[in-house]
């Protein structure tokens, strides 16, 4: 198996047999007519927990919901997600616009914002932009200003975390690229800066890589744990020492 991991080989099994076995409700035209998964982006509930620096049982508790027991009777809590592949959602497989809401649903959760009134922010948002991932919708900040301006559900509005949003969220927003300028699709995320680390659902299905030479970060910071340095790792991957340092640098955020 080479570079690769036991998890990571079964890993990248999982996502060929998505690819090729899985009939797509919607979707994008392959050069051979048929719909593909290629281009969404691929997480498995535990790569999403990795990069979301967030314990894989919340993130999937976000992202297919879950059950409890009230008065000895099951209650369930439906996902905070909206998909437009319901078909990987059941394989708990999430695409890269999941990830990018889900990103949105940590920042406010780790500043204490209520499930709650998240969730009716994202229904608010929804109704307000028509827009099926309100999450990842370009000027977010601006439409929760216009949207919590009043409380009529009784739910608590999102205007009391407005420093969240200006201090958190917004730069958040500033490390993705969209389609337009003034809305559209998200594209990518460049998590430490734009032209060094990338998120591409276009690219390798998502994962972390150097932007312009395409090599996954992880095996690039593993070569690093095991005691090689940034510039034998360079020469081994011929490319630059800084796409090294760059790599390593995001994997040791992800790490902490």
């Amino acid at each position: 198996m080479g570079r690769f991991t036991l998890g990571e080989w079964i890993d990248a099994r999982r996502r060929r047999k998505l690819l090729t076995q899985l009939t797509p409700t919607t979707g994008h035209l392959s050069t051979n007519g048929q719909q593909s998964y290629l281009g969404i982006g691929l997480y498995s509930i535990p790569e999403a927990a990795r990069l979301l620096k967030t314990p894989g049982q919340t993130v999937r508790s976000w992202a297919r919901g879950y059950t409890y027991l009230l008065d000895s009777k099951p209650k369930h809590i439906g996902p905070i997600l909206t998909y437009d592949y319901p078909e990987l959602a059941e394989e708990y497989i999430l695409t890269f616009v999941d990830l990018v809401e889900l990103y949105v649903v940590r920042m406010l959760r780790n500043r204490e914002v209520p499930m709650q009134t998240i969730k009716e922010a994202a229904r608010r948002l929804r109704e307000k932009t028509g827009a099926k991932h309100p999450f990842a919708v370009r000027g977010i900040d601006t439409y929760a200003r216009r949207v919590f301006h009043t409380n009529e559900s009784g739910i608590e509005e999102l205007g009391a975390y407005q420093y969240v949003i200006e201090s958190v969220v917004k730069p958040f927003f500033k490390t993705l690229d969209y389609e337009d300028i003034k809305a559209g699709n998200v594209l990518r995320m460049w998590p430490i800066g734009h032209g060094r680390i990338v998120l591409d659902p276009k690219r390798s299905f998502g994962k972390p890589i150097v932007h312009k030479s395409a090599v996954p970060t992880f095996p690039l910071y593993r070569m690093r744990l095991a005691g090689e340095t940034p510039e034998r790792i360079a020469r081994w991957y011929e490319i630059p020492v800084q796409s090294v340092k760059d790599a390593i640098e995001y994997e040791e955020y992800l790490a902490a």
